[in-house]
């Protein structure tokens, strides 16, 4: 029996209401029952609003990457809380986004402006050379500690499905139709027929993929689950120092003792700081901060 989409209940999972992305990609339907890839609003981090930063009018800050048509109830159910502002961007003028921008060009956007990034069913759209590009843009105009949450297809999944002959047999319904193997790894194939050459896919990942591109752009706390035939990740910025005098910023990644004081700094007390750390990257910090100064 093919899978329908009407058979999973995505609420129950903490993530996308719908069984297509919200840039009318077919999305496979969603079971993962858990919520951790997720931040929840009881973390103590600043990424999440907290009821404190509601109360004292903490608005936060959504890019919605690859938007398509508006409609909120396809975005996670983080989103949908009225402490979050979505700024929708979209290479197709044709969906009203309120910026009209490519993933590897969001220059439009400041740096560090935006609090999390959703990008469902995007990155497979770009060719293989341009996905760092996207991720470097993500992670410039992320804010320190902001997150990005993606999704897309699973094409170690959708592979075995091909290797069982079963490449032009639906594997899914979606709203926009019987969904196959194919279609998950060259775009849908219908809405390209009609002309919609934004739906072409020029690239795959794995999770071990996604993993290290995530990794290699300079994202930390880098999650990455299977389900279904997605694939979803979570991600953050780590943060910034600000080097003495130079004004160049070096990422302390991982420092467990400089987290909690992870703000830009442009005086000596940086260097104090990098010093006081017995931690590797810390003392990898500080060498490029001397070097610099």
């Amino acid at each position: 029996m093919i899978p329908s989409s009407r058979s999973s209940n995505a609420d129950d999972c903490g993530w996308v209401t719908g069984s297509e992305s919200a840039n009318g990609c077919p999305q496979a339907p969603l079971t993962l029952k858990d919520r951790s890839m997720i931040p929840n609003n009881r973390q103590s981090n600043g990424v999440v609003p907290s009821a404190e930063d509601t109360a004292n009018g903490h608005p936060r800050t959504l890019l919605h990457v690859g938007c398509g048509m508006v409609n909120r109830d396809k975005l996670p159910v983080l989103f949908r809380d009225p402490v979050w502002r979505e700024i929708r961007l979209d290479i197709d003028s044709n969906v009203g986004p309120d910026v009209v921008a490519s993933m590897i060009d969001m220059s439009r956007i400041q740096d560090e402006s935006v609090d999390a990034i959703w990008s469902s069913h995007n990155l497979e759209h770009l060719h293989a050379h341009e996905v760092p590009r996207a991720l470097a843009e993500f992670l410039r105009v992320l804010k320190p500690f902001g997150f990005v949450l993606i999704t897309l297809p699973d094409l170690q999944r959708v592979a075995e499905l091909v290797v069982e002959d079963r490449a032009d047999a639906p594997a899914y319904i979606s709203p926009a139709g019987p969904i196959s193997p194919l279609d998950m790894i060259y775009g849908h194939r219908r809405s390209i027929a009609r002309g919609n050459q934004f739906m072409a896919h020029h690239t795959g990942f794995t999770a071990a993929t996604l993993t290290r591109h995530l990794r290699r752009a300079g994202f930390v706390n880098v999650q990455v689950r299977r389900t279904g035939f997605d694939l979803w990740a979570r991600a953050r910025k780590p943060p910034q120092f600000f080097a003495a005098r130079s004004g160049r910023r070096f990422h302390v990644a991982g420092c467990r003792h400089l987290r909690s004081s992870c703000v830009p700094i442009r005086n000596g007390e940086t260097m104090q700081r990098f010093r006081a750390c017995s931690c590797v990257r810390a003392r990898q910090a500080q060498k490029r901060a001397e070097h610099h100064n």
